[in-house]
């Protein structure tokens, strides 16, 4: 399917001509008002060749609002042509600044239809990009407000668990009743008993976990003390033969890990683990990595099992690694990111340096940002992949797409609070967010009209356009939620 470059399709038309009736005229005239070129009453349109017809033009604010302007469309149009040159577009009459596409092609399309379209005229501003962009502007301000107002409840509550647990912390005791989350995973070769400084890959595993969930853990998933002791990992050497090559070994150790928790605790844990791995990390080796610091983890069957009967070990969990010799050969053998830190520190008891957790959120929705730009290249090569191919079921294509607006939109949102955070004199920051939008924007409409002409409909860039503004907001609104209950610095 062949489709046009956006940037020659003409939108919907939002500037209009604007017949007034005889009480607006009524009022106006009341009130003094004058047209602002011709400085003559308003008067109803009139048809004659001379005549006279009334244009609105929508004036930006500086609040975001927008304000009615009305003029005689044939003074504007004759302004339109004096002021403009052949690489410089006119200006509002009023306000001095470029007009909008939709004006301009509205008024040629009138009063010259069949005249000279300059190059300016295809790359106008567009007033419908512009309220489009205000609207998501306003949720994402209303979801940052959000985040702002929660962060400081659990900056609050965060300070009086911590006391809490410092004032009742008891010796571990392990508690009979406590539900097991379990998983595996391989790791190419043999690990030593000891990896640096006399201590162990097991310990060095359990301490570096301790440390992630004692600044990821929040305070709203219930308190949880001695994650190092909660966590029991084993290992045990295996060989397995290649599926392609069975006289072939393949040398592997197998870490079997178990973590027990009171249950509603174990289903949190389940769910911020879910959400680190497959949308934080983007991978399961990444997870492995950030949560225990070992490179190059092959999981076992289902990645987490959370069960009741502490020693149950779900079947999928003891089956065979599975490689080709070639896969194998090419699998790097494990390291690790070691660690010298001290024991763990107390918990602090006195409140957090507030430039320390604006630094802290910034790197951390720095991170989203290159979290989700790399899921979004996936996401935009699966697209790609599909639209070539006739017999992709319209159901998949869907579900790319509205992946993709997800995404889009998500790390649009980290963009406006980044730029936030920067101040306004850092333009660069306000230039990217405002960027990403344009071409997020044009990437949704394109995609929209890939979708109608595999529904077999003709192509309707209105549509395409009222359907990615309408996607777009129902994204943020779906941020909003999921993100309701999350936090941006790394202390949790």
């Amino acid at each position: 399917m062949s489709l046009p470059p956006l940037d020659r399709l003409r939108l919907t038309r939002t500037g209009e001509f604007y017949p007034l009736s005889q009480e607006q005229v009524d009022e106006f005239n009341r009130e003094g008002a004058e047209e602002p070129i011709t400085q003559q009453p308003f008067r109803r349109d009139a048809e004659p060749q001379e005549g006279w017809h009334t244009f609105r033009v929508e004036i930006l604010q500086p609040n975001g609002s927008f304000k009615d302007q009305f003029y005689r469309a044939e003074s504007l149009w004759e302004w339109y042509q004096r002021s403009a040159g052949s690489e410089r577009p006119p200006t509002d009459p009023l306000t001095r600044k470029p007009i909008w596409y939709e004006d301009w092609w509205a008024l040629h399309e009138r009063f010259d239809p069949q005249g000279f379209v300059p190059d300016w005229a295809h790359v106008l501003t567009r007033l419908a990009s512009v309220k489009r962009h205000t609207e998501l502007q306003a949720r994402a301000a209303a979801w940052l407000t959000e985040d702002a107002e929660r962060r400081e409840a659990l900056d609050e509550a965060s300070e009086q668990s911590n006391l809490q647990a410092l004032q009742a912390q008891q010796p571990y005791t392990q508690d009979p009743n406590d539900a097991a989350i379990v998983w595996t995973f391989f790791i190419k070769g043999s690990v030593p008993e000891q990896v640096v400084g006399g201590r162990s890959l097991v310990h060095e595993m359990r301490w570096l976990f301790s440390q992630e969930m004692q600044r990821r853990w929040r305070p709203t998933f219930g308190p949880v003390n001695h994650w190092y002791e909660r966590l029991e990992i084993s290992k045990e050497r295996r060989h397995y033969p290649a599926t392609d090559a069975p006289e072939f070994l393949m040398h592997v150790t197998r870490y079997r890990l178990r973590l027990r928790l009171p249950y509603e605790q174990a289903r949190q844990f389940g769910v911020l683990a879910s959400g680190l791995v497959i949308r934080d990390f983007s991978s399961y080796e990444r997870g492995m990595f950030e949560l225990f610091g070992i490179h190059e983890a092959r999981r076992a069957g289902v990645w987490m099992h959370i069960t009741r009967i502490a020693s149950f070990v779900p079947a999928d969990q003891n089956e065979p690694l599975r490689m080709t010799r070639e896969e194998y050969e090419q699998w790097h053998t494990w390291s690790y990111r070691l660690h010298d830190d001290p024991p763990a520190p107390a918990l602090a008891l006195g409140p957090p340096d507030p430039a320390d957790l604006l630094t802290e959120e910034r790197a951390a929705r720095e991170q989203e940002v290159t979290s989700h730009r790399n899921m979004l290249e996936l996401l935009e090569n699966h697209w790609w992949q599909r639209i070539q191919n006739d017999n992709s079921p319209l159901r998949s294509l869907r579900w790319i797409h509205k992946q993709l607006t997800y995404h889009e939109q998500y790390l649009y949102v980290q963009l406006v609070r980044l730029a936030e955070l920067a101040g306004g004199a850092d333009e660069a920051a306000n230039l990217r967010a405002s960027r990403w939008r344009d071409e997020t924007e044009n990437r949704n409409v394109l995609r929209q009209e890939h979708l109608q002409a595999k529904r077999g409909e003709q192509s309707n860039i209105p549509a395409a356009i009222q359907a990615a503004h309408t996607e777009a907001l129902a994204a943020i609104e779906s941020i909003r939620e999921r993100e309701r209950e999350r936090t941006y610095n790394r202390r949790y």
